[in-house]
């Protein structure tokens, strides 16, 4: 994306097509990670369990199903840093 002067709104949310926020955007961008990644990532930062975990992704609609409708899919399987330098625009 170019650098054009114009201000950049980001919505973050888990069910952007679900509830239909995708309409207020001119682009979406998907940001995943590996489901491993996502297990633990519930368990360290929310304090579920490994079963509580699976049971909340396999709920989720799969990236499968979303990616032919994001402009950008950036994978985040690393530390906050790294998909800093992937995000900065």
């Amino acid at each position: 994306m170019e650098k054009t002067g114009e201000e950049l709104l980001v919505i973050e949310t888990a069910l952007m097509f679900e509830t239909g926020c995708d309409s207020l955007c001119d682009e979406v961008w998907l940001v995943t990670a590996d489901e491993e990644v996502r297990i633990e990532r519930l368990k360290q930062n929310r304090g579920y369990s490994e079963e509580k975990s699976k049971s909340i992704i396999a709920a989720q609609v799969s990236d499968d199903e979303i990616i032919d409708r994001c402009a950008r899919v950036i994978k985040n399987n690393g530390k906050p840093e790294e998909l800093n330098d992937v995000v900065i625009v």
